[in-house]
């Protein structure tokens, strides 16, 4: 019984030491490939089409565009579906023009 309590003792602070390693392996492993948001917000690129960048800002601006071209032409704002649907339009179009302009190459 006396052996089988030490386990359960020495086991419990083993595992939370395994744990917290784990923890700190996983923060610094994240920090060293540098294209992380946690330690720095530096990059902006969110995506990338045979080597052609695609930047958030580009991507805002024209999402905003188009939420406002759909605004003007239904006269309210659109709705959190519309929203999702004009973002994935807009990637959409992104990908395509990306997709062209490498080809032309």
């Amino acid at each position: 019984m006396q052996i089988i309590q030490s386990i359960r003792e020495k086991g419990a602070a083993m595992l939370i030491a395994f744990i917290a390693l784990s923890l700190i392996g996983f923060l610094l492993m994240d920090a060293k490939q540098g294209n992380n948001r946690l330690f720095s917000s530096a990059s902006t690129n969110i995506g990338s089409v045979n080597g052609s960048v695609i930047n958030q800002d580009e991507f805002s601006k024209k999402v905003r565009q188009m939420e406002a071209q759909e605004e003007q032409q239904s006269g309210q704002k659109p709705s959190g579906t519309r929203s999702a649907q004009i973002r994935d339009q807009v990637w959409n179009q992104i990908v395509a023009e990306k997709s062209i302009l490498c080809r032309g190459r």
